[in-house]
């Protein structure tokens, strides 16, 4: 214990202190054991209580503090774990909390809020300035960032007063800038602490798995507890071909495991599901990156192959793309020329997250229809301000996953491996997201729920940008040749 100078005490005080320190020492141990289990007691007390009040949500919240409270130590002192944690809880954590509306919080959707707001305040009370490793995704993502927030006060400030707006919108609304604005930030949180061989293999490993679970689940009457939402095929079929092609060193048992899971996967999605697009549609463009860049032979036997299997069941697939186009397309393109009713009345900041709905809701409630797409969504919802960033965001990930691609290409290793596949998925999600709410999930659609798989395509984006910084920092050996 440290010493304080007497001349801070009189005679009275330092006699005092004296007695009671004379006494508390040699019973420290017992007192230490005593408050933890008078602690443990209360704790327990309340728990117990909650229980028999039928408060359980309430109870098993606090019976898991302590544990969040664990995970959020360790996470705040190794933040390039907690990329591998949230995409483990989106692939197999399939608990949510309530939020007062109909859209649950899911845990990874808890986690990614915790690690965001553990980076902020590491900047803060650590480092004491507010510092990221230099990228040229920086600058669209604070000025999305900060359009979402500005958006959100704005719609809320000027919004039409005849506009009708229940009780827990603002709720829905904060949940919605959220998600929109966290789902990027875990791309940056990886660009900034991710830098080791191993980390980006565990993500790899996870995604994986998910993937060969999530077969099981699709292809065998078993119900595993793994989740498939979203463009989860297009970033299996993505990682797996993209290993099975570029890593030379991969033992050949691997390879053709990799080869399955990803070929199981084009055929769950073109043959079986042909009528979802988001289910097909982005692994098909992630595969046409990865075999164009790898050979392009391969790259024309393999649309010579697809084109086949068109041709030769071109009754049946005709049949279902007219049924998706009478249930999607025509519906998406009235649900896009009402939305443009609606936005251009707000072209600057937009009607603010998930904004629209109460409009929709106000002045035409039998037309109201979902847009279905990323791109209209931001619009609407952040107005030109908003979408300028998150194009120009999506513009600066492209171009810095094609010089990474460029730098690491004709390796044959994990590195290669990586970066094509990525790209191939992030070129997948540039086009799903014309066609479907599969980056950003929308309140009124998947929900915030959404963002348990939609968060996959953030984290794959983000192990490129990793890459990205690796090779700046001279952490990977860089291909001479080339962009530079």
């Amino acid at each position: 214990m440290s010493s304080i100078p007497r001349d801070q005490f009189g005679p009275k005080e330092l006699g005092f202190r004296a007695v009671i320190l004379s006494w508390i020492e040699p019973r420290r141990r017992w007192i230490v054991r005593a408050t933890v289990i008078f602690a443990l007691f209360t704790f327990l007390s309340i728990i117990s209580a909650l229980l028999s009040l039928n408060k359980i949500l309430y109870a098993v919240a606090l019976a898991a503090a302590p544990l969040a409270f664990a995970v959020a130590l360790l996470l705040q002192a190794h933040l390039e774990l907690a990329p591998i944690a949230i995409l483990f809880a989106g692939g197999f954590i399939p608990f949510s909390l309530p939020t007062g509306t109909d859209s649950r919080l899911v845990i990874a959707l808890v986690l990614a809020i915790m690690v965001m707001g553990l980076w902020l305040l590491r900047m803060a009370v650590i480092e004491h300035r507010f510092s990221l490793k230099p990228s040229a995704v920086n600058l669209p993502f604070l000025g999305f960032s900060a359009i979402t927030l500005l958006s959100l006060i704005w719609s809320n400030i000027f919004r039409d007063p005849s506009v009708y707006v229940p009780g827990k919108f603002i709720v829905i609304q904060v949940a919605q800038a959220m998600v929109m604005i966290v789902s990027p930030g875990i791309t940056l949180l990886i660009a900034n602490f991710i830098d080791k061989k191993r980390q980006l293999q565990w993500l790899v490993k996870v995604m994986l798995a998910i993937g060969f679970l999530g077969l099981i689940t699709e292809f065998t009457p078993l119900n595993l507890p793994v989740n498939t939402g979203g463009l989860t095929a297009a970033w299996v079929v993505a990682l797996s071909i993209g290993l099975s092609l570029y890593e030379r060193n991969l033992h050949r048992g691997w390879r053709a495991a990799l080869l399955a899971i990803g070929l199981l996967w084009i055929v769950w999605g073109f043959v079986l599901h042909m009528s979802w697009l988001a289910g097909w549609l982005p692994g098909f463009v992630a595969l046409a990156v990865i075999t164009f860049f790898r050979s392009r032979r391969m790259f024309f036997v393999t649309v010579l192959i697809l084109g086949l299997y068109v041709f030769i069941n071109k009754s049946y697939i005709n049949q279902d793309l007219q049924a998706e186009s009478i249930t999607s397309g025509d519906t998406r393109l009235a649900a896009w020329e009402f939305n443009w009713s609606i936005t251009s009345q707000h072209l600057l900041l937009g009607t603010g997250p998930a904004g629209y709905v109460v409009y929709y809701m106000t002045y035409a409630p039998n037309q109201a229809m979902a847009t279905h797409s990323n791109y209209l969504d931001i619009l609407s919802e952040t107005g030109l301000l908003g979408t300028i960033f998150f194009l120009w965001m999506f513009a600066a990930l492209a171009w810095r996953g094609i010089k990474t691609y460029w730098r690491l290409r004709k390796r044959g290793d994990f590195y290669e491996a990586l970066a094509i596949a990525s790209l191939g998925g992030l070129a997948g999600c540039i086009v799903m997201m014309g066609f479907g709410d599969w980056l950003i999930p929308f309140a009124y659609t998947q929900t915030i729920a959404g963002f348990s798989y939609t968060i996959y395509s953030w984290i794959f984006i983000g192990a490129l940008m990793a890459l990205d910084q690796m090779l700046r920092e001279g952490k990977i050996p860089a291909v001479k040749s080339g962009i530079s």
